[in-house]
């Protein structure tokens, strides 16, 4: 048995704590993404850490529902830990921007609550910082979402990029168009879902098919790269229910192209999502030697109606979590100052404590009197810039990091 006082330091699997360094990057980065999305129009809003469950039950197969914390209130409703921004933001959408001018911007930054999201993180806690787009259209709504998010990588500074990009109407209905059956689309899609590519193949070769749409299908996982690479899709599964959304595509590369994006760009048509609300267009940025999005989102034109509004939307996130360790983030962070003093000089100390705090500096000063090399020794310990001490000869100021001292008469 783990004695009680061990069982009292541990947390949950999935949850982090975060020290002081951490923390300041955190807030340094997550300002950085949140400046550039307000750049681009986005009016930042928050919504609750606790929802009602039915606000995220998109449809029978709700694949949230499976991830979801839930418990009762007070009043014995049945309630959830937010898993999701994107049904929040809609719910807020509905209750307050009814009559407001569209599209409607939007950027958010906070916490989801997730019991087992599939994914190698595994994290049960997890930050994002997003956008929804509400009222903009395809294409160039989702022009827009790509080229903010290809923006937002260039100002974290992380070079080799790639956003890719798909359409989830693609795949329903090429499959749609070889007539497989509804059980068979399901499984392929979670196939693909899981990138697994010999199970795809091991179902393909199990359908009553002919030989050219089984050829086609194999083909699938290999429908990606360029613009240029459309006309092969065309050539190779050029069915007319699959034509315009090739020629969506191609719209939104054509606009990319004016941001100068077109190397930072590739689409991949076996792309899917997991989230069951997406509709259409969808998009994932990856990051070189990063085996998992970074972020990702994509259409939902139906989530909308489910709360009064028939409105197309279209939206994206960053993954807060995976991108704090990737990127080195420059703040302006102020220097930390430490004051020590000697006994009887506390109050002279302190004019100049708040002389500092008043400029914008970070200041501790000492709790109780202590003797100079004391006092030098925590200004070490707790990480300080810059050291001074009030004395009974004057102040004695020292740089840290080049261990300089100057006194002060």
């Amino acid at each position: 048995m783990v004695p009680r006082e061990i069982q009292l330091l541990q947390k949950p699997s999935g949850v982090n704590d975060n020290l002081p360094n951490r923390v300041e990057k955190f807030r340094l980065l997550e300002n950085k993404i949140l400046e550039t999305f307000k750049l681009w129009g986005y009016d930042e809003v928050s919504v609750p850490y606790i929802e009602y469950s039915n606000i995220f039950s998109v449809n029978k197969e709700n694949l949230l529902e499976q991830q979801m914390f839930q418990f009762n209130d007070e009043t014995g409703r049945l309630v959830v830990l937010r898993p999701d921004f994107t049904p929040s933001i809609a719910r807020l959408v509905a209750t307050y921007y009814k009559n407001h001018p569209l599209p409607l911007r939007l950027c958010y930054s906070g916490k989801i609550f997730r019991a087992n999201n599939g994914n190698s993180i595994n994290e049960k806690e997890q930050t994002q910082v997003g956008v929804e787009l509400i009222g903009g259209e395809a294409p160039g709504g989702d022009a827009e979402l790509v080229a903010m998010a290809a923006e937002t990588f260039q100002k974290m500074e992380i070079k080799n990029f790639v956003i890719c990009i798909g359409n989830l109407k693609f795949i329903n209905n090429l499959l749609d168009c070889l007539k497989v059956d509804q059980s068979s689309q399901s499984m392929l899609i979670e196939a693909l879902n899981e990138n697994n590519l010999v199970q795809y193949q091991g179902i393909i070769d199990s359908l009553e098919l002919e030989s050219d749409s089984k050829d086609i299908l194999k083909k699938l996982p290999k429908f990606r790269g360029n613009k240029e690479n459309l006309n092969y899709v065309r050539e190779v599964a050029g069915f007319k229910p699959v034509m315009n959304i090739l020629d969506e595509l191609e719209n939104i590369f054509k606009t990319l192209e004016s941001y100068g994006l077109q190397d930072k760009v590739t689409f991949d048509l076996s792309l899917v999502r997991k989230l069951d609300y997406y509709t259409g267009f969808i998009m994932e940025g990856y990051a070189e030697k990063v085996g998992f999005p970074l972020c990702g989102g994509g259409r939902y034109d139906k989530l909308m109606d489910k709360y009064g509004m028939s409105l197309p939307a279209t939206g994206f996130a960053f993954s807060f979590d995976s991108l704090i360790d990737l990127v080195k983030v420059k703040g302006d962070a102020l220097s930390k100052l430490h004051f020590g003093y000697t006994q009887g000089k506390r109050d002279q100390a302190l004019e100049h404590v708040k002389d500092y705090r008043q400029r914008g500096y970070r200041v501790s000063l000492e709790l109780n009197s202590q003797e100079l090399e004391v006092s030098r020794r925590k200004a070490k310990e707790q990480g300080a810039d810059q050291f001074y001490y009030i004395g009974n000869h004057g102040m004695v100021k020292e740089n840290i990091s080049t261990n300089s001292e100057r006194k002060d008469v």
